[in-house]
């Protein structure tokens, strides 16, 4: 498995995106935007012994979407979130089609982890409670054995 990190800075500094992702040599992301200001990013790739493969030395553009309930253009899990936009408590359902758990991360725009659980099963709907969090824009990523799906969610 690999990391997969994220620099706004030009590759100065870099935060975590996601962790133990399968080496495939193929992911598809959903890069946050931190703010209207930064619409550019690098991308680095981290082994488990800290060795490091730069994808490219050079930024990548980060273009605004819009929309409320978007998910992963491959969602293969099924994941879907409701409701959304929300005030406290969002539900999280997907099937998991290739082992009998997923992990289901919830991160903010800028990678930090705010809920992690594991669930158990070949389908599942679990109940957040978000009460405690600021209003923003958020990130739900469900993870199986060899599938991970994507949803953007914003609390009002």
């Amino acid at each position: 498995t690999v990391n997969v990190l994220i620099s706004y800075d030009g590759g100065n500094t870099f935060s975590t995106l996601q962790n133990n992702v399968a080496n495939t040599g193929s992911l598809t992301i959903t890069v946050p935007t931190v703010t209207a200001n930064i619409n550019t990013c690098r991308i680095k790739i981290e082994c488990p012994s800290n060795i490091f493969f730069d994808i490219n030395d050079n930024n990548f553009s980060i273009t605004t979407v819009t929309g409320i309930n978007e998910v992963s253009a491959n969602n293969v899990l099924g994941l879907t979130v409701s409701p959304n936009p929300f005030n406290s408590n969002i539900f999280v359902s997907a099937k998991v089609i290739d082992s009998d758990y997923a992990v289901i991360t919830i991160i903010d725009v800028l990678g930090k982890v705010i809920k992690q659980e594991t669930v158990y099963g070949n389908s599942f709907t679990k109940e957040f409670d978000l009460s405690e969090v600021h209003n923003g824009v958020y990130f739900i990523t469900v993870k199986s054995a060899n599938n991970q799906s994507v949803a953007r969610i914003i609390k009002q």
